[in-house]
């Protein structure tokens, strides 16, 4: 077979594509040279930039330059973040909520010293007590008028509605009567004969419906005729029945 026949020419190539030394022939090749990179490369200055803003020195520089310092009021009274808080820091603060109460827990208080006392006095001039009161004292309780006056008469027939003794008379007027029986009446023939119309009725499973066979349909009939042709049995019967009996005839070759 010659040497430039295409299998082998074919199979060079896929050689040389499959080569590893070839593959990194031309990187070690360059691995051997001197590489010459410039200060002011853009790459070098890119990168000195983005380790500068990532630096956590550069970072905390300036902090830890005027950590010693003084920086802003010289007094705390006039630095508005420092009042500010101070008093966050009261309002919060657990001893001082309770300092009132701890000082006052074994002392003995007037009533009319007292916030409740003082709101209620304050209130009383102003909310539903000083209203109602001139009612309560003279009105609440005491009618002054006649029977004829239509407020009155509405009042009365209002509790009249709202009487339980008026709404249950009739019941306890109909509770002592005799009535005949509901079952002789023609309402309740027609009701019954209705109650086969209703859903839940007409809607009864099949299992649930009381019927009678009838065995002498066509339908029954066919069924019948159907099950003797299919079974197995009647299928079978003339060979289990002849099955243990054999008799050869006298003529038989």
């Amino acid at each position: 077979m010659p040497p430039d026949a295409p299998f082998f020419l074919q199979s060079q190539v896929n050689a040389y594509n499959l080569s590893d030394n070839c593959y990194k022939y031309d990187w070690e090749r360059s691995k051997a040279k001197k590489f010459e990179i410039k200060f002011d490369a853009i790459p070098l200055l890119a990168a000195k930039a983005n380790r500068k803003i990532a630096s956590d020195v550069e970072y905390k520089k300036a902090y830890e330059q005027s950590k010693g310092k003084l920086v802003g009021a010289l007094s705390i009274h006039d630095d508005p973040k420092m009042l500010h808080s101070l008093k966050v820091a009261k309002q919060q603060s657990d001893r001082l909520y309770r300092e009132a109460y701890e000082k006052g827990k074994g002392l003995s208080i007037n009533y009319c010293d007292t916030p409740k006392y003082q709101i209620d006095s304050v209130l009383k001039n102003i909310g539903n007590v000083k209203y109602k009161e001139a009612y309560q004292n003279n009105i609440l309780g005491r009618y002054i008028g006649s029977y004829d006056d239509p407020y009155h008469a509405h009042c009365m027939k209002v509790e009249a509605m709202k009487s339980n003794k008026n709404y249950k008379a009739d019941y306890e007027e109909d509770k002592t009567k005799c009535y005949f029986p509901q079952t002789i009446t023609q309402e309740y023939e027609t009701a019954k004969k209705l109650d086969q119309c209703k859903d839940f009725v007409y809607r009864k499973h099949p299992d649930q419906i009381k019927f009678t066979q009838v065995t002498d349909s066509p339908v029954q009939v066919q069924a019948q005729i159907n099950s003797k042709q299919l079974s197995d049995l009647n299928y079978k019967a003339k060979h289990e029945k002849e099955k243990s009996k054999y008799s050869m005839p006298p003529d038989a070759p």
